[in-house]
């Protein structure tokens, strides 16, 4: 009896857990964890459903209403990228998987620096023929032109030497812009007079230097060279000048041409790579034609600065030397020529002492001839003598003319308009003087 109740209770206990394992079925298939005593408890099952009908909404498959279909619904769910919520009544969201992005790489290639790889050596011919075709070429292409080397055995160097005419001919150019345009500028008008003497007294110094030289030397006796009497082989020399004539006055690829043919006649062993040779070399003259072209176009881009240079220069004295013939402006230059006419030429501040022998004659005449100086709405009539008194004194004052040379030309008729009223009545003035002098005189 009591092994009865013992296994009654075992039963009963059993049906119970699986009663507890299996969750009751919601709306929507979902499963429901069973409700806890306490409040948290109770919490958790609210959420767990609440996540269950979204992992549901989000899957069409349906839910077994087992305990294992639970695992499956949580992986469903994790894919779908929605939370779900464990049988414990605990919410756990489930970790997004994170992808780190590559960080940007940046490569900086400015100024980084690039070399031009060198010349791999030529193994295909003979080093002892390239060195002996090289040799004798270099001795008739690279004379006496050390700027474009062995360009003088190609036409391009005529084309090349007319570049360079042109640098000299700007170079020269300069050169006269920046002394002699400057000092004829600098000495103004007598710049033509003052250059001629200096060269006439050069030239005189140089025809000097050479008699006092011409007169040192000794004369060289060339008689212990006179050779006439010996009896020299003129065969020993033949061949000799024929090699020279068959190059004598050639340029370009003329000279190329005749040197290449007097080379190869002198390396027979080296025919066989004679052809490769002319070519390499021919790579040597367009090389060295290319380099000269680059060092004239340098030379001349500088030859261009410096006209540009010496033309500025030379204006910018121009400049200065137009702006000091004419500092001063017409009327400036009227009361500097009056202020002369007053003090150096000796006319006084009345300018009576311009006109006592008008007043004199006058007197002594009864009427003086006249000249009208026209003003700009009268005319103003002076005695003859006082106008041939002022001009005969212009020249003493005509130097301040020289800093306002443009109206040089109109500045004695200003002049004369702007003293004619005082002129007049100095004339008055000198001649009431005398009357007044006179009367005194016989008065007494």
């Amino acid at each position: 009896m009591k092994r009865l109740a013992i296994f009654s209770l075992f039963i009963i206990a059993f049906i119970g857990a699986s009663d507890a394992a299996v969750p009751q079925q919601r709306r929507g298939g979902a499963a429901t964890a069973p409700a806890a005593s306490t409040s948290g408890a109770k919490t958790g099952t609210s959420n767990t459903a609440v996540s269950a009908r979204a992992a549901t909404a989000r899957s069409a498959a349906p839910v077994r209403n087992t305990a294992a279909s639970a695992p499956a619904t949580t992986a469903r769910a994790a894919t779908a990228g929605r939370t779900t919520v464990a049988r414990g009544g605990t919410s756990a969201p489930a970790s997004t998987p994170t992808v780190s992005a590559r960080a940007a790489s940046t490569q900086k290639v400015i100024n980084s620096g690039t070399k031009v790889a060198a010349a791999t050596q030529n193994t295909v011919v003979s080093q002892e023929c390239q060195n002996k075709y090289f040799g004798c070429m270099d001795s008739f292409c690279m004379i006496d032109n050390a700027n474009g080397g062995r360009c003088l055995c190609s036409d391009r160097n005529a084309e090349l030497n007319t570049i360079l005419a042109e640098i000299e001919q700007l170079d020269q150019q300069s050169y006269q812009m920046a002394t002699l345009g400057v000092e004829r500028l600098e000495m103004g008008a007598d710049a033509d007079a003052a250059i001629a003497s200096a060269n006439a007294a050069a030239q005189t110094i140089l025809n000097d230097e050479e008699l006092v030289s011409a007169k040192s030397k000794r004369e060289l006796d060339t008689s212990m060279w006179d050779v006439s009497v010996l009896d020299v082989d003129d065969d020993i020399f033949a061949e000799q000048n024929q090699m020279q004539s068959a190059i004598d006055d050639k340029q370009g690829d003329a000279l190329h041409n005749a040197a290449a043919q007097l080379c190869v006649n002198q390396m027979p062993e080296c025919r066989a790579d004679m052809s490769i040779l002319q070519l390499m070399y021919g790579q040597k003259i367009k090389s060295d034609c290319s380099a000269y072209e680059n060092s004239l176009k340098q030379q001349k881009n500088s030859s261009a600065q410096k006209l540009q240079t010496a033309t500025r220069a030379l204006r910018e004295t121009a400049l200065e030397q137009l702006r000091a013939a004419n500092k001063y402006d017409l009327g400036q230059c009227t009361i500097e020529f009056k202020k002369c006419m007053i003090d150096t030429g000796g006319c006084k501040d009345d300018f009576t002492g311009c006109v006592g022998i008008a007043a004199a004659e006058k007197l002594v005449n009864g009427m003086a001839k006249q000249v009208a100086v026209d003003g700009s709405k009268s005319k103003i009539k002076i005695s003859a003598a006082t106008y041939d008194t002022l001009v005969a004194k212009k020249p003493l004052c005509m130097t301040v003319t020289n800093s306002c040379v443009n109206v040089r030309d109109q500045v004695f008729d200003t002049f004369l308009r702007e003293v004619v009223p005082q002129l007049k009545t100095a004339e008055l003035l000198a001649e009431s003087d005398l009357r007044s002098s006179c009367i005194g005189n016989i008065s007494t």
